[in-house]
């Protein structure tokens, strides 16, 4: 049987529950949340690891590249290297999944 499905968490819905959270203007909730993940993301096309205690990790790697087939006319494709990220949640986050 399977899980059924929730509707994802939005930007927005983020930045209603800080507003609700803080009392600040969703205005200034919004801006904050884009600086945090302009500095998240340029972090990472830098190489390096984000880590936000309690929270998770990111840590962009680069998954090595591979030869594979294609089944309808057997040909070889080359598929290369490429930048990905990784996440690993924090204790808390891993406690509240898995209790």
């Amino acid at each position: 049987m399977s899980k059924p499905t929730l509707p994802n968490t939005t930007k927005a819905d983020l930045v209603d529950a800080a507003t609700d959270a803080t009392g600040f203007i969703p205005h200034d909730i919004n801006a904050v949340l884009d600086a945090i993940t302009t500095k998240i993301i340029t972090s990472m096309t830098e190489g390096r690891r984000v880590e936000i205690r309690r929270f998770g990790t990111f840590n962009p790697v680069i998954r090595k590249g591979r030869i594979v087939r294609n089944l309808n006319s057997g040909a070889d494709i080359e598929i290369p290297d490429r930048n990905i990220v990784k996440f690993r949640a924090g204790k808390d986050v891993f406690e509240l999944l898995n209790p």
